[in-house]
């Protein structure tokens, strides 16, 4: 087995990046659903919005 393997600051950064928005992706719609309902497609709409800007 191959030993003292090392990632650069770089790769971290990528993979702590890639780590949070996949966790994102996957928790925040079900969270957000359950607080406002019926209207999930308007917070969604809102909160695209907002993260675009």
């Amino acid at each position: 087995m191959v030993k003292d393997i090392k990632i650069s600051a770089r790769q971290f950064a990528i993979l702590v990046i890639l780590f949070s928005i996949g966790t994102t992706i996957l928790v925040i719609p079900g969270v957000m659903a359950q607080e406002v309902k019926q209207d999930a497609w308007i917070a969604a709409v809102i909160g695209t919005g907002i993260g675009l800007l």
